[in-house]
């Protein structure tokens, strides 16, 4: 009785006010580039940015001729400055923006690059050959049913990316033979992905060759990520480049020792060393209902990567050309003069591509 006397004063007693919800900290505003004046790029609209869900990761975008000039420093150096004011601005939301730049100058300069690229070692190499990830060398976007039974790489988790659970990677078939291959031949191999460092980081922490994490082989200069892509006023060097895109010119100034291999032509503007390539689909590649020929298509595109890199190192060799000239027949520009050559005349191929190379003005300058 005693407790249900209880149990009813209980009931019956004013209630106690919910204690307050915890303070929520206000969102740091974006950086304000403005506060590195002609140093910086305005940003697009952020709708523009696959990569990017705020501001904060999309980052500032720096004027690179500018700063190389201010600062006396490479292309790479300020491409590089780039990608360490974006960490620090991370890592520090609030900091400021001045100084925030003055640091990440300092750490390039005393030669610390994420990338882990060498310029010394870039400059000694035959050619460089820069390979996309995402729908070159790998596909990570493919259903998790079809991923499960029909994977190369698998992680639950990614340290360097919140929120980056469970995923399979497949790896495009050929990849091994057209990396031994570039060495083989005496190039450099750089990864440039156009995806965001801790999903980058994710993958290729997982990712090895001979043995070793790619990164960490011998034969793998180094990687670049969205923070390396780059925009550029047409004040700057001629020619506008809006959409943020891979710039060849920070591994070779020349662009004669350099070629990108990538799927997507929208995001270089050096459509003369693109060797732009079919996408390769993990849904196709591992989906037990398409067609043989076209699993051979998506199976055979760096082994046709791979036949075209030792023609043009020999032809090089023979010749005494540039690795530029030599490999032009196969870029995204050469081809149309290769084809255009073989419509227009009746000539066959290997006529076309000779051709193409003691002639290289057949190929549109103002593509």
């Amino acid at each position: 009785m005693k407790h249900l006397l209880l149990v009813l004063l209980a009931a019956c007693a004013p209630k106690q006010p919910l204690p307050p919800p915890p303070a929520q900290l206000p969102t740091p505003p974006p950086a304000d580039m403005s506060l590195l004046g002609e140093l910086a790029i305005s940003p697009l609209p952020l709708w523009t940015n696959p990569y990017a869900k705020t501001r904060e990761e999309q980052g500032i975008s720096l004027a690179i001729t500018r700063v190389m000039k201010q600062e006396g420093i490479s292309r790479l150096q300020a491409i590089e400055a780039q990608n360490t004011l974006r960490d620090i601005l991370r890592r520090n939301p609030v900091a400021e923006v001045p100084d925030a730049y003055a640091e990440a100058i300092r750490l390039v300069k005393a030669g610390e690059l994420e990338s882990g690229l060498d310029e010394a070692a870039l400059g000694g190499a035959k050619f460089i050959v820069a390979f996309d990830m995402d729908e070159t060398l790998i596909d990570q976007r493919y259903p998790a049913d079809l991923a499960q039974a029909c994977h190369s790489l698998h992680y639950d988790g990614n340290p360097y990316e919140a929120g980056d659970g469970e995923r399979w990677v497949q790896l495009a078939p050929g990849w091994e033979a057209t990396f031994a291959a570039v060495r083989e031949l005496g190039g450099e191999i750089v990864i440039f992905s156009a995806n965001v460092d801790g999903r980058i980081r994710g993958i290729l922490d997982q990712w090895t060759w001979e043995g070793q994490k790619v990164l960490d082989h011998p034969d793998v200069a180094g990687w670049l990520s969205n923070s390396h892509l780059i925009q550029q006023a047409k004040d700057e060097d001629k020619k506008p480049v809006l959409e943020p895109s891979k710039d060849l010119r920070m591994l070779d100034s020349t662009l004669e020792r350099v070629i990108l291999v990538d799927d997507n032509p929208t995001r270089t503007f050096q459509p003369s060393n693109l060797r732009l390539t079919r996408k390769f689909d993990a849904d196709q590649w591992c989906s037990p209902t398409v067609h043989k020929d076209v699993k051979a298509l998506l199976g055979g595109e760096l082994a046709a990567v791979t036949r075209e890199l030792r023609d043009s190192v020999a032809w090089m060799e023979g010749h005494g050309g540039t690795f530029r000239q030599a490999f032009l027949p196969y870029t995204q520009t050469g081809r149309l003069a290769v084809d255009g050559l073989m419509q227009a005349l009746g000539w066959d191929r290997a006529k076309a591509v000779a051709f193409v190379r003691d002639h290289p003005e057949t190929v549109d300058r103002t593509f």
